[in-house]
């Protein structure tokens, strides 16, 4: 089920959300109760909101390989979905 949110698009069911720099702020993440924060872009600092957040370290350049993140993406994004709230992935 795909549906927008705001700034935000909403993927797999209720729990995980995909969006990008403009979708992180506190207005945001509270008006959608985000509890984890995951991004792929050192760039865009994680908001002053209590969230368990995960940064990914990768370039912003189309040469770079995901695979390596794959491991660590995962065990965040399972870890998200075992609490019962909700995640941003955003870069």
């Amino acid at each position: 089920k795909r549906s927008s949110v705001g700034d935000v698009q909403m993927i797999l069911e209720d729990w995980l959300y995909l969006g990008s720099q403009t979708s992180v702020n506190e207005a945001e993440i509270q008006r959608l109760n985000l509890c984890f924060l995951f991004s792929c872009c050192e760039r865009v600092p994680f908001p002053p909101v209590p969230t368990r957040n995960h940064l990914a370290k990768m370039q912003d350049a189309a040469s770079e390989r995901l695979e390596p993140f794959f491991e660590e993406a995962f065990a965040f994004l399972d870890e998200a979905k075992q609490s019962g709230k909700r995640c941003l992935v955003y870069c």
